[in-house]
């Protein structure tokens, strides 16, 4: 099955404004020595506030483009990005700093929202699941490549240079998308007020059973995906003592494993449908996690055995991620995609933020955190999925 040359031809857009999220954090990592050195101590912060902006923006751009539309609140959400870019180039103070990154979260996340919200406008079902696994492929490149661009600018310039590029980036996907992506959202569909439409969501999605088991379905998966990232460095390279940029390679080779799966998917939806794939595939992060523990418990774990693992696990979410999310967009209808894309995101930061939270009790060079993790998310992905069977559209 192949997508309409319009629909696929916005998903190119649509994947790069997505991307500008995990660019923003993958991007921006190699050079926290630097800022500390030019501005001072808690550089630690602007990467939290920037995670706490782009939690705090999800329900706000939701809510508006079902009232006004997808279009305006997009065009905003990026000129945000770009004019916070701009000032975390040349801010001479960690607190303008911080503040910055914390506007340039809430732009990051109207993209990552309102995607979503547009591929529900514009298809449902398997064809939905097929403009998903698009967005991955263009959206998993990000954090893959991100840190080498980091690492090339520096390189070449200060850190400012990686803002510059940036705010360069986000400058172009601003007239990409003013002159590429007309309105998907007609007037006759609009939501009252942005206030109703928040309300739409708190009560009217938390009681679509389908929309929430799959929600709930994909969120605890992708917790496993948070313990992996929040955990493995100092787990490879501390325990394991792993160079930096071998972890590099074995980050880039399970961040490809996910994006050659999401592709695969998309070949097979029409032959078997998003149930069947997902009925089936949900077996595999059970079975990496449990791989995993038994290694674990019978002092096997060494470094080849901890890789096959987390491979096995991440590729398996290709299968399962982009899947779940279509079908829980397309439980619902169209009028309140863009809220109901944003509670998926806020529930999905929430999922993360107790998925590292749990796991930072444990000691971050043990390997005991990450596996309880996995076997816990995979679990409960796994429990919600068959106990709750939702049907899938």
């Amino acid at each position: 099955m192949r997508l309409e040359p319009a629909l696929a031809r916005k998903l190119y857009l649509l994947g790069v404004l997505v991307a500008l999220g995990p660019l923003g954090i993958d991007m921006y990592l190699p050079a926290f020595t630097k800022i500390q050195e030019s501005l001072g101590a808690h550089a630690q912060l602007t990467l939290s506030s920037f995670f706490l902006g782009l939690v705090g923006g999800q329900m706000f751009f939701g809510a508006l483009s079902d009232r006004f539309g997808r279009r305006p609140p997009l065009l905003w959400g990026v000129a945000i990005y770009l004019l916070a870019t701009l000032l975390c180039a040349t801010a001479t103070h960690m607190q303008t700093l911080i503040l910055a990154r914390f506007l340039q979260g809430i732009g990051a996340c109207s993209g990552m929202v309102l995607s979503r919200a547009i591929v529900r406008d514009l298809a449902t079902g398997i064809t939905a699941a097929l403009a998903q696994a698009r967005l991955m492929l263009i959206m998993g490149a990000a954090p893959i490549f991100a840190p080498s661009l980091g690492t090339l600018c520096l390189h070449f310039g200060s850190w400012r240079t990686l803002f510059f590029i940036q705010g360069l980036l986000a400058l172009s996907v601003l007239i990409w998308s003013w002159f590429e992506l007309e309105e998907t959202h007609p007037p006759q569909h609009h939501t009252g007020t942005p206030h109703q439409a928040l309300h739409t969501a708190m009560f009217s999605l938390f009681g679509q059973r389908t929309f929430m088991l799959l929600t709930l379905t994909s969120n605890a998966l992708m917790s496993g995906m948070f313990c992996y990232i929040a955990t493995t460095p100092g787990l490879l390279m501390h325990t394991f003592q792993v160079s930096a940029d071998h972890y590099a390679l074995i980050f880039s080779i399970n961040g490809a494993a996910f994006i050659a799966t999401t592709q695969i998917n998309a070949r097979l939806l029409h032959r078997y449908g998003i149930q069947r794939i997902m009925h089936r595939a949900l077996v595999f992060p059970g079975l990496a996690a449990g791989f995993l523990l038994l290694m674990l418990l019978s002092h096997q774990l060494n470094l080849i055995t901890l890789c096959l693992g987390l491979w096995v696990y991440i590729a398996s979410l290709g299968f399962l991620v982009p899947n779940a999310s279509a079908a829980a967009l397309s439980s619902i209808g169209s009028h309140i995609a863009g809220t109901a894309s944003s509670l998926m995101g806020t529930m999905q930061y929430l999922f993360a933020a107790l998925a590292t939270v749990v796991v930072s009790l444990g000691d971050s060079h043990a390997p005991n955190a990450l596996v309880i993790g996995l076997c816990l998310s995979a679990l409960i992905a796994l429990s919600i999925f068959r106990i709750g069977r939702p049907t899938v559209p």
